[in-house]
Order: structure tokens, then C-alpha cells, then sequence
């Protein structure tokens, strides 16, 4: 089937899941086409080109931060955080930060871990469904 502008912009939507952490879940998505972008240009100038090793600490965690920010929703499709909240996400242990990102990553197709396409805990945004 072959799609006309609108039909193909209110049935494509951005890839959502929500993952299990300590005390509760969170729901992420996929990263849009210019906060990919964004990831991308950012984190070349968190590795040293010549080094591959990382340029600073600070630099990899404010990665991680930008990610949350731009992927981590509340269950209605809502932004969980905003960019206010960057000191307060800095703080958080690693581990966690860092998973987060890590899922938000994967459903964009940038992560460590990709997730399968046909995860059953993956849903369009606009789908209300798990």
C-alpha cells in the first residue's frame, strides 16, 4: 500500500516501551531524526579522534543527559523531564542513567543493544498499546 502524505504521517509515529527500574518503570522513545543528529555530532566531540578515548567524564555524562531528556516520557507521551532538570539527572547513579539512555539508544537504533523489531513491549506512540 502505498502511502499519501497525511496517511503516512498519522500512521508512522515514533517507537515507544516502557522499562523496568528500581521502584517503578518509565517509558522512553525513540529519538526523532534531529535529536539523532544531535547525539551524533555531540558525541564526537566526547571522544578524542585521535586518542579513541573519551575527550572528559563530564562530556559523556551530558550525552547520556541529553538522551533522557529528549527520549524519557511520561505513559500519556508526555516529556518527562526538561532541560532544567540536567543537574539533577547528572546526579543520579550511573547505572541507571545509563540504562535509560541505553533503551532510548536502542529503540533508535544507535544503541549498544538493539532492540528486535518484534519486541512485544514496543508500541508506536500514538498506538496506546503495549
Amino acid at each position: 500500500m502505498s502511502f499519501d502524505k497525511e496517511s503516512f504521517f498519522s500512521k508512522v509515529a515514533l517507537k515507544r516501551e516502557e522499562i523496568e527500574i528500581e521502584g517503578g518503570s518509565v517509558w522512553v522513545r525513540e529519538l526523532t531524526a534531529l535529536e539523532a543528529a544531535e547525539f551524533q555530532a555531540r558525541s564526537t566531540q566526547a571522544i578524542d579522534i585521535d586518542t579513541k578515548k573519551f575527550a572528559s567524564g563530564k562530556l559523556l555524562v551530558d550525552l547520556s543527559v541529553y538522551v533522557v531528556t529528549c527520549g524519557a516520557q511520561t505513559a500519556d507521551g508526555e516529556p518527562l523531564f526538561a532541560k532544567a532538570d540536567a543537574d539533577r539527572l547528572r546526579a543520579l547513579g550511573a547505572p541507571l542513567l545509563e540504562k535509560i539512555a541505553d533503551a532510548i539508544l536502542s529503540l533508535s537504533g544507535i544503541g549498544k543493544r538493539q532492540k528486535k523489531a518484534d519486541s512485544p513491549a514496543t508500541e508506536s506512540a500514538d498506538s496506546g498499546t503495549a
